[in-house]
């Protein structure tokens, strides 16, 4: 609980919600915000100054399988939007690994724009570390190669992408947009 005191609820503009369970009291989904040079400083870098404190972080959004498909994951995402909205945010923005196809998906049937895809030299050793989420993916890979949005993607490439990371010597972060 302190991690998410720290970095969500003692963050101005930032925020963490929990979906509960009516019938048993559990959490049974989760979604974060941060103001984008938080949640993902390497790309916050790399955009104009004069946009970068105009654009948030979707972080950690997840709902419990056996709560899936009851709109868990749409309510909490329209209460991120509201929030992003009314703290005078332009845009969200998320990355999420290319071979979660049903987050994909998700995040595209709400209006998400695909951007970027990142792919990332894996060897391995991070793997607890990045499937933890005890850091950031920028801080656990080396400098990625970049596919722009719209470039031909190799066949190889492609292929890797479905694959879980220990059958893969790459892993592969598709970036998603959101202009509010």
């Amino acid at each position: 609980m302190a991690d998410i005191e720290k970095n969500y609820l003692q963050v101005p503009n930032a925020h963490w919600w929990v979906a509960v369970s009516t019938d048993d009291n559990r959490i049974v989904g989760q979604v974060a915000l941060q103001p984008l040079r938080l949640g993902n400083p390497f790309y916050y870098q790399q955009l104009p100054p004069e946009e970068r404190d105009q654009i948030c972080e979707l972080r950690r959004m997840s709902v419990a399988p056996d709560a899936q498909k009851y709109g868990i994951g749409s309510r909490l995402l329209t209460t991120l939007l509201d929030f992003a909205r009314q703290h005078g945010y332009r845009q969200v923005h998320l990355s999420t690994l290319t071979r979660m196809s049903k987050a994909c998906a998700f995040y595209e049937k709400h209006g998400f724009v695909k951007g970027d895809i990142y792919r990332f030299s894996f060897d391995g050793s991070n793997l607890d570390q990045l499937m933890q989420h005890k850091k950031h993916i920028w801080g656990v890979f080396s400098t990625p190669l970049m596919f722009k949005s719209g470039d031909i993607i190799p066949k190889e490439d492609q292929e890797r992408m479905k694959l879980p990371p220990t059958k893969s010597k790459y892993t592969y972060s598709q970036h998603f947009f959101l202009t509010l």
